[in-house]
């Protein structure tokens, strides 16, 4: 089973078509993979699109530096992502958590920085899945198998 990821803008993403929190919903977003981030993450912004209250989440009190700005991770129980794969089939993913990030600073800049990065897939996805990670670019072959 493979599901296939894009680089644009050197940076290497894949769709999520659908987001719920158990049997709801939220909606679809775009992550990149960043195998430099040890965990997977909804940012602010999607969180907003999804219309997720981050500020209700509980905090895990973890503050992290981002393009100048800081950034708190909330979690979220209970959250499955759904890709399409090439055979077009629909794959889900179960997290038991997730972290939600949210600007640590209500500033309008900072605020504009969070909600402007994008969600993440880091390497907990990918090692808690067993997916591997398939880059050929001179190929243009890139995609995530398991």
């Amino acid at each position: 089973m493979k599901i296939p990821l894009y680089l644009e803008k050197e940076q290497i993403s894949t769709n999520i078509i659908r987001v719920s929190h158990g049997k709801k919903h939220l909606g679809f977003i775009k992550a990149i993979i960043d195998t430099g981030s040890p965990v997977t993450v909804i940012s602010e912004g999607d969180a907003l699109k999804m219309q997720i209250p981050v500020s209700n989440l509980p905090s895990g009190g973890h503050h992290y530096g981002l393009g100048g700005s800081a950034i708190e991770l909330k979690y979220m129980t209970d959250i499955t992502f759904s890709m399409r794969t090439v055979e077009e089939k629909t794959e889900n993913v179960h997290f038991d958590q997730i972290g939600i990030s949210k600007s640590a600073i209500r500033d309008e800049r900072a605020l504009r920085i969070s909600q402007a990065v994008p969600s993440i897939i880091g390497l907990d996805f990918l090692r808690d899945n067993k997916f591997t990670l398939h880059i050929d670019l001179t190929k243009n072959e890139l995609y995530l198998e398991r």
